[in-house]
């Protein structure tokens, strides 16, 4: 893990904004105000809080429940400087206070407990080098997964990671046959958090339920009515108290439940060229193409098709699910307005994990370890070099223009054309200009004192956190 923890700590120094206001607009406004609605004390309504929804925030709910207990804590210190945003949270207030630190902490906190969950469970399918190894993988050249911790993390991803990889360590567990206490009602929370991270997860989330209790049954040979109750009760109460008690609360707004309007464009083309083209832009377009910004997704794929008689068949069940946000990303014909395909990589590639590791375990005894290791390092110089450059300079800033499928959104279609050719003319152009504006903005920045306070604490956070959660890692789980 010490290896992971510093790769984590140096991309951290880098991939901070510069001044920056802690959040960006939109969806991330819907994800804090879940937040701050449970965390001053007015969940289910959110008449003082700022969001984006007609009636209530129309983004899923679930990255606010779960970073609530964080905005909570750090909002004690918003009460003690009587800040504005006690008492109201309005567009402008909201930016450099304690509550919304609070959030960020929340995203560091859960995202490495998911590279823990991750971690530990390729453990069981692969040497610890390996497990190590695929897990360094995912994290650089997984599709930016650390923009989403880092640059971005009032957002949902993080918390989507660690909720699919949890999954994948319970259902591991499970088919290992090992004890956790507990087991069926996590299951039933986690599932529940699936959906309610990414509402596009439905699906995944029945079927986590529907794979448990089959690989339970096959353990046990038999099925209790109580285990089925002990599953389904905290799923339906999660989802219940958290989606659709505000919607009572609050009203039915077919703009905010139908996710913007997202939703009326999942009809299928007719044209089946249309599916061939635009599945050829998902893997190999200039703009966000997935053998740029996640070569390692490809590879695992590979994997998968090469190891599918190794990987079980409860793993490759879940992976099936995938392919509905495989779709998704088809028919909106856009990569999702920020950093690739994000509604994609994160539900599918903890998933891949375990075909992954079966290749790293392979390549460790057919060429070495090293070599090996080479091999990892050129697969991720360029999603790394991508991460780095994304929004750091004029050419790799997103625009809001018609793409090439005839959507308006916010695209470069250019990004990564123009990135080759600044590697070209300087192959670290990407790590310079990313030092200058994160960690050298801490450095030489004109912030205000409780900027610069809130700024080093952000530095000082993930290695922190990562120390407090090795700690317990050593002295309460081994």
């Amino acid at each position: 893990m010490r290896y992971i923890f510093s790769v984590i700590v140096l991309m951290s120094l880098l991939l901070l904004p510069a001044n920056h206001r802690l959040m960006i607009v939109n969806d991330d406004d819907d994800y804090f105000a879940v937040a701050s609605s449970i965390a001053y004390g007015n969940f289910p309504y959110f008449s003082d809080e700022y969001h984006v929804g007609e009636k209530m925030p129309f983004a899923s709910v679930g990255p606010g429940v779960l970073a609530a207990p964080f905005v909570a804590v750090f909002s004690i210190v918003d009460h003690a400087l009587h800040a504005p945003i006690v008492k109201k949270r309005d567009k402008d207030n909201r930016y450099w206070t304690w509550s919304l630190l609070g959030f960020h902490f929340a995203v560091y906190f859960y995202f490495l407990f998911g590279v823990f969950f991750l971690y530990e469970a390729l453990k069981f399918w692969g040497t610890e080098h390996a497990a190590m190894f695929s897990t360094l993988l995912i994290l650089l050249g997984g599709g930016g997964v650390l923009i989403y911790v880092f640059k971005r993390p009032v957002m949902s991803h993080a918390f989507e990671f660690f909720t699919v990889d949890a999954v994948v360590l319970l259902i591991t567990l499970a088919m290992q046959k090992r004890a956790v206490k507990c087991h069926d009602e996590i299951i039933g929370v986690c599932a529940a958090l699936l959906f309610l991270t990414r509402y596009n997860n439905l699906f995944l989330s029945i079927g986590l339920i529907g794979l448990y209790l089959y690989v339970k049954w096959k353990n046990e040979c038999q099925m209790s009515v109580g285990r089925v109750v002990r599953v389904f009760l905290p799923f339906c109460l999660f989802i219940s108290v958290f989606r659709l008690l505000p919607i009572v609360a609050n009203g039915y707004s077919s703009y905010d439940q139908g996710y913007a309007g997202v939703l009326g464009r999942i009809m299928p083309e007719v044209d089946p060229l249309f599916y061939w083209y635009r599945i050829g832009d998902i893997f190999l377009g200039r703009d966000m193409g997935l053998v740029y910004t996640a070569p390692v997704l490809v590879v695992a794929l590979i994997a998968l098709w090469v190891y599918k008689s190794r990987v079980p068949k409860e793993m490759l069940f879940l992976c099936g699910f995938c392919l509905f946000n495989f779709y998704f990303a088809v028919i909106w014909k856009s990569f999702g307005s920020y950093y690739g395909y994000r509604y994609l990589t994160f539900t599918v590639l903890p998933l891949l994990a375990v075909p992954l590791v079966f290749l790293v375990d392979h390549l460790f005894l057919a060429i070495g370890r090293w070599r090996v290791f080479l091999l990892g390092l050129l697969l991720c110089y360029f999603p790394v070099m991508s991460t780095l450059a994304f929004n750091n300079s004029e050419i790799f800033q997103l625009a809001r223009v018609t793409n090439s499928w005839g959507v308006v959104t916010y695209t470069t279609p250019n990004f990564h054309a123009d990135l080759l050719t600044d590697l070209l003319s300087n192959p670290i152009n990407p790590i310079m200009r990313a030092a200058a504006t994160g960690f050298g903005s801490f450095i030489w920045g004109k912030l205000s004192v409780q900027q610069t306070v809130q700024r080093a604490s952000l530095y000082i956070g993930p290695p922190l956190l990562f120390l407090l959660l090795y700690w317990f890692i050593r002295n309460k789980l081994s």
